[in-house]
């Protein structure tokens, strides 16, 4: 559990790429380089897009290299790219070093995190990435808020590079003096067991090929029902307020209801982790995409607060499901050994679906004149996902 915490730290220390924090940020980038935010959303498209090509690297450079050394490696980058973005005056010096966080915050140190994790536990691995993922959400409740009183004293730029250092130097810190790649580098077991336990079902004589793991229908059954939680979630809080207004809703609902979601969030992911270990991770994506489609079906008909609540607290429940059922799927489909390339590879998926995620549901408001289209095919995505969860072949559990 001592990696744990360390795994904890490289997960909330992605906080200075990821959208959150952006967005404390936007104005003051704004108002002091002249950008126009159009160009800015395009420079966030570009740099989101990176990210989803650099973890593939990332997870062939994990089982070559092993998180220790691409923490310190990311911590250096960490660093570079804040004191970048403290230094960025115009579109080009901000597209290269909001590239590097995008990837870093929103990619490398998440994933870095889960497959280290994934590493040490086997029996208790749910529980163990539960608390991991937990990094992520506190630094969703604890970084915008402090941002937002340090710009007010020392400015954005001063504040970026201020956190990129301290977050970045904390983690150079946990490279060297706690994290270690496998416990059996120490001469331990997974799970601090005295002697060897059997690993996950999918590590036995009939383990999945990591080789052309993108011909596989094996792989493609996992990662497509995992992309619908991010696709659709992104989709409806990027459009959140406009379909809110078109329900007779204010600005003033979205914004509390996104407290509600984040709370909802951290409660999912904390309850998952143990039953995970109990039930397995594919009853929890089951729980996940049917907390996904009840909220899509609660928007449709959120005309009041109570509704908007509900939609609110279903998604954010889905979502902290999934963070940790996701990060479990693959170590258990898989097992330990070539991990990182596998959720490397899945994780660009993932990533390139959210990123693409706003667009059909804009395509059909401008086609139709209202969101509900949109919405109506994102719960038929949810469904789809269902059934492809549920005809999937158990190995556990």
């Amino acid at each position: 559990y001592v990696v744990v915490a360390a795994a904890f730290v490289l997960s909330f220390a992605s906080g200075p790429g990821q959208s959150f924090l952006f967005s404390v940020f936007q104005p003051e980038i704004l108002r002091d380089t002249g950008l126009s935010a159009t160009r800015f959303s395009l420079i966030y498209a570009l740099g989101s897009g990176f990210s989803a090509a650099l973890v593939l690297v990332l997870g062939r450079a994990l089982d070559r290299f092993g998180a220790r050394a691409v923490s310190f490696v990311l911590a250096l980058l960490l660093i570079g790219a804040s004191a970048g973005m403290a230094m960025a005056t115009g579109f080009f010096s901000l597209l290269v070093a909001l590239a590097v966080l995008r990837a870093i915050g929103q990619g490398c140190l998440i994933t870095t995190s889960q497959v280290l994790t994934s590493q040490w536990f086997v029996t208790r691995r749910g529980f163990a990435l539960s608390l991991t993922t937990m990094g992520v959400v506190c630094s969703n409740a604890l970084l915008p808020p402090l941002c937002y009183t340090l710009i007010g004293h020392l400015g954005w730029r001063t504040t970026y590079l201020w956190m990129g250092g301290t977050l970045g130097g904390l983690i150079m810190i946990l490279a060297v003096a706690v994290i270690r790649n496998r416990p059996e580098d120490l001469g331990l077991h997974p799970d601090g067991a005295a002697e060897p336990i059997p690993e996950d079902p999918g590590t036995g004589p009939a383990r999945p090929s990591r080789r052309g793991i993108w011909k596989t229908g094996l792989f493609w059954s996992l990662v497509l029902p995992l992309c619908v939680p991010p696709f659709v979630s992104t989709a409806t809080i990027f459009h959140q307020v406009s379909i809110f207004a078109g329900q007779g809703l204010d600005s003033r609902v979205s914004a509390n209801v996104l407290t509600v979601f984040a709370i909802a969030a951290g409660a999912g992911a904390l309850l998952t982790g143990g039953l995970i270990d109990r039930a397995g991770v594919r009853n929890t994506t089951l729980l996940s995409l049917l907390f996904l489609a009840l909220s899509t079906l609660s928007l449709l008909f959120a005309s009041d607060p109570a509704v908007a609540t509900v939609y609110a607290l279903l998604m954010g429940l889905s979502l902290g499901i999934w963070s940790v059922t996701n990060s479990s799927s693959w170590p258990h489909y898989y097992g330990r050994e070539g991990l990182g390339s596998v959720q490397g590879s899945a994780t660009m998926v993932l990533l390139t679906a959210a990123a693409l995620a706003p667009l059909p549901v804009a395509s059909l408001q401008a086609a139709t004149g209202s969101h509900r289209a949109g919405l109506l095919a994102l719960l038929a995505v949810c469904v789809a996902a269902l059934v492809i969860t549920a005809s999937r072949p158990r190995l556990s559990h």
